[in-house]
This record gives structure tokens, sequence and C-alpha cells, in this order.
């Protein structure tokens, strides 16, 4: 039995396909990646900076200690990450932070609370990755990408063929 299909089933299904697939990470979308994975600043304090903390490393200068509730580190991409600040009125902000900002924190924690090499954490080796270590994450980075770089192209063409098939309908 063939069903015959219309124009504007083939017009719902592209508007479908291309909501689903169409604003990805890496593609040509405007649509900002707000997601992203909570990391630990550093193996000794975790995943997240309490007041307590806050006072004890002396972080965060520009909140004021009655106002702020706790911090946390949130990975966007492989160089972009944000801090999201919990007040103690609920309020969150999220700014981003460089790199060499995170290093500096890092560090400040690291004089006052060191950990020992070789220890595990759930986030963390406490040992620098060796060069062929970060070559080989660097190629499957690479890998990934081209991989997910064809497939955006190939669901795009997708999408482009069954728009010229709805409209010939």
């Amino acid at each position: 039995m063939r069903v015959k299909l219309n124009k504007q089933f083939f017009s719902f299904l592209f508007s479908l396909s291309f909501l689903l697939f169409g604003f990805t990470k890496n593609g040509n979308s405007q649509i900002v990646d707000v997601n992203g994975i909570l990391v630990a600043f550093h193996p000794s304090v975790g995943k997240f900076i309490t007041l307590s903390e806050k006072k004890e490393f002396m972080l965060f200068p520009e909140y004021t200690d009655s106002l702020f509730q706790s911090a946390q580190l949130v990975k966007h991409s492989n160089d972009r990450y944000s801090i999201m600040i919990k007040t103690t009125n609920e309020k969150n902000f999220e700014k981003p932070i460089s790199i060499n900002n995170l290093d500096t924190i890092y560090a400040i924690i690291e004089k006052e609370n060191p950990i020992p090499l070789n220890t595990v954490t759930d986030d963390y080796i406490a040992k620098k990755p060796s060069q062929e270590y970060l070559l080989k994450q660097k190629k499957r980075q690479d890998q990934y990408d081209s991989v997910k770089t064809v497939a955006e192209i190939t669901f795009q063409i997708l999408f482009v063929l069954l728009e010229i098939l709805a409209q010939a309908y």
C-alpha cells in the first residue's frame, strides 16, 4: 500500500527535523550553548566553593560574604568556562572566567591545601598528563569534530532535499 505524502507533511517533517538537528553546538545558529558540566576548582574543594572556603582562601572579593552562598565552575568547552555564583537571596550569577584566572584560583587553593601527587579523586588525577596523552586526546577530539561536521552536513543536505521534495508536491 502506497501512502501519498502531501506538501504539508513534508513541510512539517522538514520543520521538525530542522528544529531537532539544525541547531547544533557547532552549527551556524546563533543559539548560545548554556549547558555545561560542573568541574572541580581543585580536588581539595571539589565542585563547590562554600562561604567558609571563600573566606579561607580569600576568593571572589567582588562578592560580599553576607550575600555569597556558593560558587560552581562550569565547563562549556575545552577553553570556555564560567563561574556560577549562588547568593543567599537565591539569585544566581554566571560570569565567564579565563583560564589564567582559573589557574590563579587553583594556585591559591593549592598553596593553602596542596594534594599529594598521584592522588585520585572523582574529577582529577593530581599529576600533569604526558605530551603523548595530550596529543592522543587532541587527535580523538579532532576525529570526533570531523565526524560531527560530516553528520551535520549530511543532515542539512537531507533537510534541503526534503524541502525540495515538499515543494515538488
